[in-house]
């Protein structure tokens, strides 16, 4: 007779709080981050461009002591920084893996 093992997981959710704060709706703004110095502009509107339009792009000064790159993308559509999002989270550019996240930052 086959034996049927029940296996209970604990979850701490003491730490829950820290990733409900930082979560944000999902938005038409994109937050990249941990990006290769290397990278430049053209780079960045070729990844993007493939799951819409562009409106705008905006590097972000890089923090003192920091070697990579941040940047914020504003696409047509929440659509589209969606499907962009779901692709390009942790997509490996220039000896790095990307992080893309919702962010209520908005461009000037």
């Amino acid at each position: 007779m086959p034996h049927i093992y029940i296996i209970h997981m604990i979850i701490d959710l003491s730490d829950q709080g820290k990733y409900i704060k930082a979560a944000c709706r999902p938005t038409k703004c994109l937050f990249i981050s941990n990006l290769n110095e290397n990278v430049n502009e053209d780079c960045v509107m070729n990844l993007f461009n493939k799951y819409g339009n562009i409106n705008k792009l905006q590097f972000l000064p890089v923090k003192e002591g920091k070697r990579h790159l941040s940047i914020i993308v504003e696409m047509n559509t929440e659509d589209m920084a969606t499907k962009a999002l779901m692709d390009l989270h942790n997509f490996y550019l220039k000896d790095r893996y990307i992080k893309v996240s919702y962010t209520k930052s908005r461009l000037m």
